[in-house]
């Protein structure tokens, strides 16, 4: 195989092999959707309705959060999902800025509740086909915080303006300052970059990072949707879903006020996002859709940018691979420079069910993974797929 993105680098913690696909076993209700997806047998699905499209915030006393779009208010779990308790909505005054529905949040160390979301009542979107350019594009990003675990809200602004892409994640980082990565539309020609804006302050002010520009020309072309974790290091690392057959990664050596380290990383992935986390053990997470089954990444000098070519689709310059039946995921026990091989645990039967897009992965207690993908919920101990203790230790 040619291309730099042969397989995936196998490290040094031993993965334990996938057993046979089957059917879902868990117990569900009589009315469940088995027989749409296919899950590995050491997956659980569990009985909670989250829904990755709503911002989900594990609290610091380890209850959850889940901000709901309608009715516009929080609810609060103490007991994984078995009874919620209401909460003060984020604000649904006057406009521009009212809360609706999405976006994310997470809770800081000292307590404050972040939550960052996009205007959808004031977002605009329309493309061009003749000119191949969007005519409108405005998808502003406002930003709250609340002091006393999500009943009230303060300090609400607007951070970005222009049209933003799905907001995928927020970290804090070591030092305490909250990272936000931003996927902004470009225009001339038109096609979708990267920045983050850096908090100092919990949540309070914003600033905006250099942006990274892979060019591209197309409504979903150029580098979108990221995923970042801190490094022992205190480099932050970030994965950007791409067009071109692979995650391209970025660093940060001052935590995320500029980035200057960009390259192809070694995951071949379908045009999805993916989500990674650090992980109590140590090792980082990612879960990702992979390419379509015998596909092989492109090398890259296949995509070569052309400015009178016509773009394909109005989606972008080159043929993407949109194969979301499949989720796949990876572990690395030595800062992300190498994964594990790609464990895939759960398939789309083909023809039936939603395609499988868009994770998200909750460290619910040291060791307990929940991975939130529309439209399941699922469990597995970190402990089941890699053959090492708790604390990240080879047996």
């Amino acid at each position: 195989m040619q291309g730099i993105l042969c397989r995936l680098l196998v490290l040094s913690v031993t993965v334990i092999p996938s057993p046979q696909f089957n059917p879902m076993q868990a117990a569900e209700p009589p009315d469940s959707d088995n027989a749409l997806y296919q899950l590995d047998s050491r997956f659980t699905r569990l009985a909670i309705g989250l829904d990755r499209i709503n911002p989900i915030v594990h609290l610091n006393d380890g209850s959850l959060l889940e901000l709901k779009g309608d009715p516009k208010y929080g609810t609060i779990t103490r007991d994984d999902g078995k009874t919620w308790t209401s909460l003060g909505h984020v604000y649904d005054g006057p406009g521009p800025g009212r809360y609706t529905y999405g976006g994310l949040a997470l809770q800081t160390r000292s307590g404050a509740i972040v939550i960052a979301y996009p205007d959808e009542e004031n977002a605009r979107w329309s493309w061009d086909k003749e000119r191949e350019e969007a005519s409108e594009a405005s998808r502003d990003v406002w930003v709250a915080r609340s002091l006393d675990g999500g009943r009230t809200w303060v300090d609400r602004h607007r951070a970005f303006e222009g049209c933003a892409g799905d907001l995928r994640q927020m970290i804090e980082t070591s030092d305490g300052h909250l990272v936000l990565p931003i996927t902004r539309w470009t225009h001339d020609p038109g096609r979708w970059t990267v920045c983050t804006y850096v908090s100092t302050d919990d949540g309070k002010t914003w600033n905006r990072s250099n942006i990274i520009d892979l060019g591209g020309h197309g409504d979903h072309d150029g580098v979108t949707e990221p995923t970042l974790v801190e490094l022992k290091d205190h480099r932050l690392l970030m994965m950007m879903r791409t067009n071109w057959d692979r995650f391209w990664e970025a660093y940060s050596w001052d935590g995320g006020w500029s980035w200057r380290e960009i390259r192809p990383s070694g995951i071949p992935a379908s045009t999805s996002p993916g989500y990674m986390i650090r992980l109590s053990s140590g090792r980082l997470v990612f879960a990702w859709n992979p390419l379509a089954p015998g596909d092989n990444p492109r090398p890259l000098h296949r995509f070569k940018a052309s400015p009178i070519a016509p773009i394909w689709k109005h989606a972008s310059q080159h043929p993407a691979d949109w194969y979301r039946h499949s989720l796949c995921l990876a572990f690395s026990d030595d800062e992300g420079q190498t994964w594990s091989e790609p464990i895939v645990f759960c398939r789309k039967r083909k023809g039936h069910g939603e395609a499988l897009l868009y994770p998200i992965i909750l460290e619910r207690e040291p060791g307990m993974l929940w991975i939130i993908v529309r439209p399941l919920v699922l469990s597995v101990r970190e402990s089941d797929l890699v053959d090492g203790d708790s604390n990240g230790k080879r047996r």
